[in-house]
């Protein structure tokens, strides 16, 4: 099931966003200045839907620097050789139930939030546990592009890598026949630079 919620109003530096205050942004302005969207995302999520969302700059550093820091905790769990937990294992996981109880009750992002941060710094959950329950969560957060990308089908990574070969061959009929079948699969694929990003 898919829900689409509006959110409270949004704030800049505690005014109302408009053109004509001059303090009207749009995601390029923020990536303009190195932010990612992700980064605004994590602002977005650190907000409960039904408050308001005051934007400053310096609340999307912040944002940024603690997606950072996630990220690093992520890329050190992963370090070592890991076995990928189960659905049944990740369901049972108490930081996956609390999680999901957390999001149940009116889409609370900022306790979901906290929630992958206690779990994160658990010393006594191993990094299996960690990284499989992150990726789960993340599926509903989607703050983590490569955790993202480790869960692709070889499949979908085989179209995509076509794709791009056949971009570079510049036989773009085929490469958008190769993106379609790739959507069909539940995936999408976006040009970055001289890369390319798979993603839900």
């Amino acid at each position: 099931m898919k829900l689409w919620v509006h959110g409270e109003h949004l704030l800049v530096d505690g005014h109302k966003m408009a053109k004509s205050a001059g303090n009207f942004y749009k995601l390029i302005d923020l990536e303009e200045k190195g932010f990612s969207p992700l980064d605004f995302r994590y602002l977005c999520l650190q907000s409960h839907y039904r408050s308001k969302l005051n934007f400053t700059w310096e609340a999307l550093q912040a944002a940024k620097n603690a997606r950072a820091r996630l990220s690093r905790i992520v890329e050190e769990t992963r370090s070592s050789k890991l076995e990928a937990r189960n659905k049944l294992e990740i369901q049972n996981s108490k930081y996956y139930k609390t999680f999901k109880e957390k999001m149940s009750v009116d889409l609370n992002t900022p306790e979901a939030l906290a929630v992958v941060w206690e779990m994160m710094r658990d010393g006594k959950v191993s990094n299996e546990e960690k990284l499989s329950v992150y990726n789960e969560m993340d599926e509903v957060l989607g703050l983590y592009e490569d955790v993202i990308q480790n869960d692709i089908p070889e499949e979908i990574k085989k179209l995509a890598k076509e794709r791009e070969e056949a971009r570079e061959k510049k036989d773009y009929k085929r490469a958008d026949e190769l993106r379609e079948q790739i959507l069909i699969g539940g995936y999408k694929v976006e040009d970055r630079d001289d890369k390319y990003q798979i993603s839900r």
